[in-house]
């Protein structure tokens, strides 16, 4: 046995192990290669590489056995190893054919959400809800729509708003909801001086 290909045995370790972890078994890399054949019509389309990963690891395969259980030369070449440490890198950061596959599936599948109102404009309401109502004239709702996820939510004490990325409203809804505290707070310093308790 060569340098070489004593470098792709500890490869094929490695990628073995990680294959073993996947499928809860022991010959790892034969169960993701059944899994691909077992999987090739519904997933072949959505993931360009499917056929030539496929091939791949199946040389992969034949190559470590070759390597371990006959003597003299078995082929394996540099590019051999470095296709297995770059189908590794793959499973590691999950950018493998049958992970991208299934992600993309799953995708397709999301159902669209249908439109909901952040509250219903037509009931008064009670409480700090009727208080907004009357103070913006039933404009504080508005209707969100977003497929997959739900996105947006309605803030009790000011406005409707959507998500960001990072959970925190546009800065414009702030400012509406600033806005409308202070007219709250000036409307009831007014209503005090009137009452002469001020």
């Amino acid at each position: 046995m060569n340098a070489l290909e004593a470098e792709f045995l500890e490869e094929y370790k490695r990628l073995e192990g990680f294959c073993n972890d996947i499928f809860s078994g022991q010959n790892g890399v034969s169960e993701y290669i059944d899994e691909m054949k077992a999987n090739e019509t519904a997933y072949r389309a959505l993931v360009p590489s499917w056929s030539t990963d496929l091939r791949m690891l199946k040389h992969l395969r034949f190559l470590r056995n070759k390597i371990a259980h006959e003597s003299g030369n078995s082929g394996c070449t540099a590019a051999d190893l470095k296709s297995a440490k770059e189908f590794f890198a793959r499973l590691v950061n999950e950018e493998d054919p049958i992970t991208v596959a299934r992600n993309l599936r799953k995708k397709e599948e999301k159902p669209k959400r249908k439109k909901k109102a952040a509250f219903d404009t037509n009931n008064a309401g009670t409480g700090e809800e009727a208080e907004l109502k009357a103070l913006t004239g039933n404009f504080g709702a508005r209707n969100i729509e977003e497929e997959g996820e739900e996105t947006g939510t309605y803030h009790r004490r000011s406005y409707a708003y959507e998500k960001k990325e990072n959970g925190e409203p546009p800065k414009s809804g702030c400012l509406l909801a600033i806005l409308i505290f202070v007219l709250a707070g000036g409307i009831a310093l007014i209503v005090l001086a009137l009452l002469g308790i001020i």
